[in-house]
């Protein structure tokens, strides 16, 4: 048997180990419940994989994604959770919710 960051791990126990999981690792990703575009580690972030076979796209794919948040934030006076919020885990390689509802208030003339 093992303890692994407080749980008790029996011997022989099949772990099912996700890459989302990692991405939420407080010990390598500060506040890693949060988006934070200015991530200093962004380049060990799991979402486009990394080291040897690391996505050829993911440079201009974090391009395009910083380019489009900050586009849409420049259009908006304040965005907020709405009511009816779940948060229902979304099975899968990477960790998501089902459906996230938003209150966004578009930006003045």
């Amino acid at each position: 048997d093992e303890v692994f960051q407080g749980v008790e791990v029996p011997e022989g126990s099949v772990l099912h180990l996700r890459f989302g999981a990692a991405n939420v690792d407080p010990e390598e990703f500060e506040c890693p419940y949060e988006l934070r575009l200015d991530r200093k580690a962004v380049t060990r972030h799991l979402t486009l994989s990394a080291g040897p076979r690391v996505c050829p796209g993911a440079g201009i794919s974090r391009l395009e994604q910083v380019t489009a948040w900050n586009k849409l934030f420049d259009r908006l006076d304040g965005i907020s959770y709405a009511d009816g919020n779940q948060f229902l885990h979304q099975p899968g390689i990477m960790l998501g919710t089902l459906e996230l509802f938003l209150n966004i208030e578009k930006a003045g003339p």
